[in-house]
């Protein structure tokens, strides 16, 4: 007698934030998220006849990570300058 594998295979899907996901985890309102999308900053996938944008994990940590070399060469400015 044979065992038949019982086991449901899984899927590895990439999860695909929303943009109200995302302006959550950063801390910005959506339509900032959208522009940000817009203007090439913050990488985004159209999707279905509507065209909603969703956003991949890896591309928000990329974001963040330029964000944060950009805002460690700013020169620190004084506030009794």
């Amino acid at each position: 007698m044979t065992k038949m594998n019982t086991k449901p295979k899984i899927l590895s899907l990439p999860l695909l934030l929303k943009v109200g996901d995302v302006a959550r985890i950063l801390r910005l309102h959506p339509n900032t998220v959208r522009k940000l999308s817009n203007n090439g900053k913050l990488k985004s996938y159209r999707i279905g006849s509507r065209g909603d944008r969703r956003f991949k994990p890896e591309d928000i940590n990329q974001f963040l990570n330029r964000r944060q070399e950009w805002l460690t060469r700013q020169p620190l400015m004084s506030l009794y300058d």
